[in-house]
């Protein structure tokens, strides 16, 4: 009673017995279990003073130190919601040394539910704490994220997404070079740690990832590796993901990159290269198709891609089949057979190719002029002699 009469919070207060008794008897799990429940529960709204930390926090560490993954998952969700509410965030700093290591250990939980809600607890410091944030947590999240097994990558991964989402503009622009330099890192481990944070980012900050969606595309598609196990390849599940969430919302963002990507290639000197770049068109060509038919899941009856006037702009639909058309004459076969499905689910009859003509033409004089390399100018000139050959191109 005593202790509890100095707690001013009034959900901590309303609670105090049992925490009291909790930290009475740290043998019983039962206990500490309980309280975890109530406070999980709980809806925290009036701010916490430096008395409810001192009973709360060791509770929390109690709950962080157990087997069972509810008490881990109620501890980190109890700890970034206090978080937010504390009168004075020096008051926090004398429990960090105990619970930051347990946060580190819980994105490693076999329990999914539990790795998130410590990932959203580091986003909560880095909004709480920044300074603390930046100096301990974000080097050691990156160090997992280059050096760390798959487990530990994963985990880093979601909670950078999570400190990345929390902190201002300024920092979020000095650390998208960096993770576009990772995901690119010759070490095939490091791309896949960044690779990872790739996928877990628009995850995590939803809406707020396009403003990069334009810089990172692009990496994301060349990470590609070509494991037949999805969840091996995680560029493919980075760049997957990313046309799923975003391909009907802002497609005019993904094509750049698309065209790039392809474009990048189309040729090498080295045999390894090709075989590589080969890959790389293959699933690029798959995920083009995938936002083709992001597309068309707005058309009506009777209209075909470019005629979709329910998502994105007719200029928009216009890029897409000519991507599409130019993998078409890709000389790889499943290259081609992912661009002619696409072509066909797009509604590509000769009508369609006629009206797309003067976009094609263009595109392929940009080619042909070395803009977008050596591989583009040698894919263009056998575009166009193919076109003039049956007749629907001038030479």
């Amino acid at each position: 009673r005593e202790i509890g009469a100095l707690v001013a919070s009034p959900e901590i207060k309303k609670l105090s017995q049992e925490l009291v008794t909790a930290l009475a008897e740290p043998t019983n799990q039962k206990h500490t279990q309980a309280v975890l429940a109530k406070m999980g529960n709980q809806t925290f709204l009036s701010l916490i003073d430096p008395a409810s930390l001192s009973l709360l926090m060791p509770v929390v560490v109690r709950g962080l130190k157990e087997r069972d993954s509810t008490s881990k998952k109620w501890s980190a969700q109890i700890f970034g919601s206090t978080s937010m509410l504390v009168q004075d965030v020096e008051s926090m700093k004398p429990y960090l040394k105990s619970i930051i290591p347990l946060m580190q250990q819980a994105l490693t939980d076999p329990v999914a539910e539990v790795v998130r809600e410590a990932a959203k607890a580091f986003g909560t410091m880095e909004q709480v704490l920044p300074e603390f944030s930046r100096q301990f947590n974000q080097p050691w999240l990156f160090k997992k994220l280059r050096d760390g097994e798959i487990a530990e990558q994963l985990g880093a991964s979601l909670a950078i997404a999570e400190v990345f989402l929390k902190m201002d503009k300024t920092r979020q622009g000095e650390l998208v070079p960096e993770i576009e330099i990772g995901a690119s890192d010759e070490k095939a481990s490091v791309r896949r740690g960044f690779l990872e944070l790739l996928d877990a980012m628009p995850h995590a900050m939803k809406m707020d990832f396009v403003p990069y969606i334009k810089r990172l595309f692009p990496v994301m598609l060349m990470g590609i590796n070509g494991d037949k196990d999805k969840d091996e390849d995680a560029g493919l599940k980075a760049s997957t993901a990313l046309v799923a969430r975003f391909g009907d919302l802002c497609p005019d963002h993904l094509l750049p990159g698309f065209e790039t990507v392809f474009a990048a290639t189309l040729h090498s000197d080295k045999a390894e290269e090709r075989n590589r770049q080969q890959v790389v068109r293959d699933q690029s060509a798959k995920c083009l198709g995938l936002l083709a038919d992001k597309v068309l899941e707005h058309k009506k009856f009777g209209q075909d891609l470019l005629t979709t006037d329910g998502c994105s702009s007719k200029n928009v639909r216009e890029y897409i089949l000519v991507l599409i058309f130019l993998m078409r004459s890709d000389s790889d076969a499943s290259v081609k057979r992912y661009a002619n499905g696409a072509w066909k689910n797009a509604g590509g009859a000769p009508k369609l190719q006629k009206l797309i003509m003067p976009r094609i033409e263009k595109t392929l004089l940009r080619m042909r002029d070395g803009e977008l390399g050596l591989g583009a100018q040698k894919h263009a000139a056998k575009v166009t002699e193919e076109l003039v050959k049956a007749g629907e191109m001038e030479a």
